[in-house]
């Protein structure tokens, strides 16, 4: 993952902090690791959902952070998350990745998206996912 921290705000020891728990959450993600993306949030967490258009939907709690997460990777047991690059300023950051529905079969299909975060006291607070519509405004 692309270190925002390193690259531009050296020395910035709360950018360095978020962009570290961001970075163990998306691991966490690809491992499909349920209880450490649990032990990663906060209890008050806020998940926004891409879907259902328009607003998607919110998830609050760990207990609806992780319902959520077990939903999806029961649908999607192959899903991977291959982040393109990071950006971090204090407690904040924003990541680019591309959503693949199989990380074994490249053609199984993917979506670009992009996940706004906030970190308090070392995890994660909010999650705010944001994907590519497939058809254009």
């Amino acid at each position: 993952m692309g270190n925002y921290a390193e690259d531009y705000m050296e020395g910035d020891i709360l950018t360095e902090a978020t962009a570290t728990t961001v970075e163990h959450l998306f691991a966490a993600l690809n491992r499909h690791d349920i209880d450490a993306l649990t032990a990663a949030i906060t209890p008050d967490c806020v998940l926004e959902a891409p879907g259902p258009p328009p607003d998607g939907a919110r998830h609050t709690g760990r207990d609806g952070v992780r319902a959520y997460w077990e939903e999806l990777f029961g649908r999607e047991p192959g899903v991977a998350f291959e982040v393109e690059e990071s950006l971090g300023a204090g407690d904040a950051c924003a990541v680019r990745y591309t959503h693949r529905r199989d990380a074994a079969d490249k053609d199984s299909g993917h979506v670009r998206a992009a996940g706004l975060f906030r970190v308090r006291s070392g995890r994660v607070a909010e999650m705010r996912f944001y994907v590519k519509a497939p058809t254009a405004f």
